[in-house]
């Protein structure tokens, strides 16, 4: 207990002496009292019921013969037991017979009659036993017996035992005086050899071994402890001293953190070299705010939060964080929190070491990988690199766009998983990277929905590495290819239509012969002499003649072959009109003349493979009047009118034969001519199958068609809007609704 910390060995001796002493007495007597309190109980108890069973049999007489003063007289004999009160005797009708009083002042309780009863209560015993003689039960004795006297006998045994208890008392004292020296007396001397040890830390002091008993022991004990104390205080010494030389030495900082009051209790000499320190002191005591930059999130505040992370988990992860110097110099390094125990003292320790080289690298690696990967992303080649197992290492951001596939799902992906259509190269792929050169494949074809592309491929093996891998490069080289087709086609309709003027030239001179062979007839079925002489030189007249032509239909089939010659002429002359290069010059003229010109070209066209005449359907025209005149070139206003007249016209024949459409409206075209003020707005509108939304925004792309692949080039409109926008400085576009029809609209600007 504390209590007893501070007293003497001597003191504690006495006590422990009294104390057993009077330990073992009092548990002897409490012993020893027990058990003479249950023999007294007992015997009082075995007394009694002799007692009244004795009575029991004097009383046999005087209740068989009613004698109630024999009674009397034999219950006398109790008086010789002073413990005995009270005796009363009841008949068979348990009505009270005779009674023997010591003491009138005890009250009889209510009995309850039993054949033998036996009960305690305080200070008194009740005893009762029935009167039997011959199987007849005569009566009842019942005694009430005092046990005030067994209290007074506990009185008498604690009295001596107090007398002896303290005579036992004083001669554990005298005996402890006697005999504690000579126990004493060594402890002591040995306590005032440890509290020189451990004030002077004096660890070569010994002490002289004079006792060959358990104090000799300890004295041997004592001296070997502090030969062991002495050697580990050497080794200790010397480890402390590696320790510090190595501490001091290390190429990282180190400092050792309070958690708990956040302050630096010790630095290591490259700590000081770091921060820029001369002194330790200018480190210890301090929190460790000063050694950060303080910029987000480099502050106090995120440093004590992964400290008490290291200290709820035994280790912090390794992290980067921005130091400031003590001149201010701001600089990268790389820290480490680890929970130490020091002399039983949780602790952090903190590893430091500067990285601002490897930072500036990295930054720098980075600065030119990211210029790397912007040239390669920015490429609009669809480039890939692979390693030796074929598996995606490279993927620019074209080659994202193509596939629709990130680069994060394609890295580390086998490049036939991702791009099944590189399957057909792989004998390519690794004819390269196994002998070291390049191969490519050029023009190489393939469908994508209804549309033909075409890419070059190269593959490029990765020399000068071990790994192997390669680095396929593909070019979309589709509009190329349509563009030198589109050029080959464009030389051949310049031939065609040089060859046109020259057949239209070579066309309008018979057909003007005709005409006026024609003329001719026509005018010798006139009546005048000079015909009328030749008629009868023939042996007819010219009335007769006249007659003939009338009833056989020559003359009508004169005028259908007039109109048919005079119509082919105007053929001629509107193929002239639009191929003529004199008419690409800017001049003043009516739009909506312009605009009836090329209705009329398209109805001279009828297109044989699908059957379509561009006469059958319905023109309407809703001009405003006093249009002004404006400037442009007519040839090329025409090809943009005539282009999306025959694209009309082509889509409503589509629309009205195709099966599944139950639509039987005549196919009609809108001509609108408005003023807008400072220009023209012209609507071309058809009543045909209309457009998709997703399909109108692509309308006017180069190369864009919905038309079957070899039926178009999807030039036609994206010319046009050239023609509109850059040569006309005009503005082209188009409204549609699917099922309803579509609206292109022209704007011309009036000056």
């Amino acid at each position: 207990m504390n209590w007893s910390g501070n007293i003497s060995i001597r003191r504690k001796l006495t006590l422990i002496i009294i104390g057993i002493t009077s330990t073992t007495l009092i548990a002897g007597f409490i012993f020893l009292l027990i058990g003479s309190v249950s023999n007294m109980e007992k015997n009082l108890r075995t007394t009694s019921v002799k007692n009244a069973e004795l009575m029991a049999v004097y009383s046999i007489i005087p209740l068989t013969f009613n004698d109630y003063d024999q009674a009397i007289k034999n219950l006398s004999p109790l008086k010789a037991f002073p413990s005995i009160h009270k005796a009363i005797v009841y008949d068979q009708d348990n009505e009270l017979f005779a009674v023997y009083e010591k003491d009138s002042s005890i009250a009889v309780p209510e009995i309850s009659f039993h054949e033998k009863h036996l009960s305690q209560e305080t200070n008194h015993l009740h005893v009762f036993r029935p009167i039997i003689h011959n199987g007849q039960n005569l009566g009842t004795i019942y005694l009430i017996v005092s046990t005030e006297f067994l209290d007074q006998e506990i009185r008498n045994y604690i009295i001596v035992f107090l007398i002896i208890l303290m005579v036992m008392i004083l001669i554990a004292v005298f005996l402890s005086v006697v005999f504690q020296k000579s126990i004493t007396a060594p402890i002591i001397n040995l306590a005032g050899l440890m509290e020189r040890v451990t004030n002077k830390e004096d660890y070569s002091i010994r002490i002289k071994k004079e006792f060959n008993n358990e104090i000799g022991i300890l004295y041997s004990g004592f001296n070997s402890m502090l030969e062991k104390i002495e050697e580990e205080q050497r080794l200790l010494k010397r480890s402390e001293e590696q320790f510090r030389t190595i501490y001091n030495s290390v190429n990282d900082a180190i400092f050792i953190h309070d958690i708990d009051d956040g302050t630096i209790i010790d630095v290591n000499l490259r700590m000081l070299q770091i921060y820029g320190y001369d002194n330790k002191q200018d480190l210890i005591g301090r929190d460790i705010g000063f050694l950060s930059s303080g910029v987000e999130p480099y502050t106090l505040e995120n440093a004590l939060r992964w400290m008490l992370k290291a200290k709820e988990h035994s280790a912090g992860r390794v992290f980067e964080w921005q130091g400031k110097a003590k001149n201010g110099r701001v600089f990268w390094v790389e820290i480490s929190f680890n929970k130490v125990i020091l002399l039983g003292i949780e602790r952090i320790l903190v590893l430091i070491r500067d990285i601002s080289e490897r930072k500036d690298a990295e930054i720098e690696l980075k600065k030119t990988k990211n210029y790397i990967d912007n040239i390669i992303n920015s490429m609009p080649s669809f480039l890939i690199g692979i390693d030796s197992d074929n598996r995606v290492i490279q993927w620019n951001k074209q080659a994202e766009i193509d596939t629709g596939i990130p680069v994060a799902d394609a890295i580390g992906k086998i490049i036939t998983d991702i791009v099944p259509r590189f399957a057909s190269e792989m004998d390519k792929i690794n004819t390269a990277i196994q002998e070291g050169k390049v191969v490519s494949d050029s023009l190489k074809a393939r469908k994508e929905g209804n549309e033909i592309k075409y890419e070059n491929i190269t593959v490029y093996p990765l020399l000068g590495d071990d790994s192997g891998g390669a680095v396929i490069r593909i070019d979309n080289v589709t509009d190329q290819k349509r563009m030198e087709e589109m050029m080959i086609q464009s030389e051949k309709m310049l031939s065609v239509g040089g060859l046109a003027a020259g057949m239209a030239h070579e066309i309008n001179n018979p057909l003007a012969g005709i005409l006026a062979s024609i003329e001719v007839i026509k005018l010798k079925l006139n009546d005048k002499e000079k015909n009328r002489l030749l008629a009868e030189n023939c042996s007819t007249n010219l009335a007769a003649v006249r007659d003939f032509f009338e009833q056989s239909r020559i003359n009508k089939k004169l005028s259908t072959i007039h109109e048919l010659v005079v119509r082919a002429s105007k053929i001629v002359q509107d193929m002239l009109n639009f191929s003529r290069k004199s008419e690409s010059k800017f001049l003043y003229a009516d739009i909506t003349q312009t605009l009836d010109k090329t209705v009329s070209l398209a109805g001279k066209d009828y297109n044989l493979k699908k059957k379509y005449d561009f006469r059958q359907i319905e023109i309407i025209r809703e001009y405003e009047s006093d249009l002004p005149e404006i400037k442009f070139q007519e040839s090329k206003i025409q090809q943009v009118f005539l282009n999306i007249l025959k694209n009309g016209a082509e889509a409503m024949f589509d629309y009205r034969n195709d099966p599944e459409n139950s639509s039987n409206i005549n196919s009609k075209i809108i001509l609108r001519a408005k003023n807008l003020g400072g220009k023209i707005r012209i609507e071309i509108e058809d009543n045909g199958p209309g457009i998709s939304p997703d399909i109108i925004q692509h309308v006017f792309e180069p190369f864009f068609t919905t038309k079957d692949v070899g039926v178009g080039t999807g030039l036609g409109l994206s010319v046009s809007y050239f023609i509109i926008t850059e040569h006309h400085a005009g503005e082209m576009s188009v409204e549609s609704r699917k099922g309803k029809g579509t609206t292109f609209i022209i704007e011309l600007p009036v000056s």
